[in-house]
């Protein structure tokens, strides 16, 4: 009888004993459970975070690719156009550098003229005061012609600073779109490590945690 107490008695200490196991497995859980909650909830936050950043960073690439693609069209549109302006604009000078030169011989040709023509009747001298006015209009058409030839000098030279201009603002679209590209990568790798922590975070949750959730 007295062995039966004591084996009731060893048995009693035993579920007691187990009962305080399993509640104190119980707050173990409990916490990491608890924990866990923690972390994910801290790695889908870094998630929502990351799918924005993509967002952002396509909606930005396709910006900058809409511009480079407005860019080389207007840089194809003024080559064209400068194109064009350029051959009239050669062709033109062409023409006045002609023109300069005949100008420049029929001047030659009246100031021998006058030459012959001092000395002789009224007639002579009427016909030489026509001649001199002949030559004041001409020199002011050679003065006209010149400035035209500085005025499409100055054009020629305003269309290729033109050119240079958006040839060097079509190379800044492409440089964006490059560092656009570059930073979308960056951000799917910063991704692809996320995932890879959360899928390891049973080994090392604290770790994972404090690296994530700070």
């Amino acid at each position: 009888m007295q062995s039966w107490v004591l084996v009731s008695k060893e048995l009693v200490s035993l579920l007691h004993l187990s009962l305080l196991h399993l509640e104190e497995d119980k707050t173990t859980v409990s916490q990491e459970s608890r924990h866990a909650e923690t972390l994910v909830s801290c790695c889908f936050d870094v998630l929502k975070k990351l799918k924005a950043r993509l967002q952002s960073l396509k909606a930005e690439r396709e910006e900058a690719k809409h511009r480079e693609e407005m860019a080389l069209r207007g840089k194809d549109a003024a080559e064209t156009v400068l194109e064009a302006f350029c051959a009239h604009a050669v062709q033109r000078i062409s023409q006045l550098e002609q023109n300069l030169a005949s100008m420049g011989r029929f001047r030659g040709l009246l100031k021998e003229t006058q030459t012959q023509l001092v000395g002789l009747h009224t007639e002579q001298e009427e016909l030489a005061q026509q001649t001199a006015t002949l030559t004041s209009i001409l020199q002011q058409d050679w003065i006209s012609m010149q400035l035209d030839y500085i005025t499409w000098t100055a054009l020629l030279s305003r269309s290729r600073q033109l050119t240079e201009k958006l040839t060097a603002k079509s190379r800044q679209a492409l440089q964006e779109r490059d560092a656009a590209v570059e930073e979308k990568q960056q951000v799917q790798t910063r991704g692809g490590d996320c995932l890879g922590l959360v899928f390891s975070s049973s080994s090392s949750p604290e770790g994972f945690s404090n690296e994530w959730c700070r």
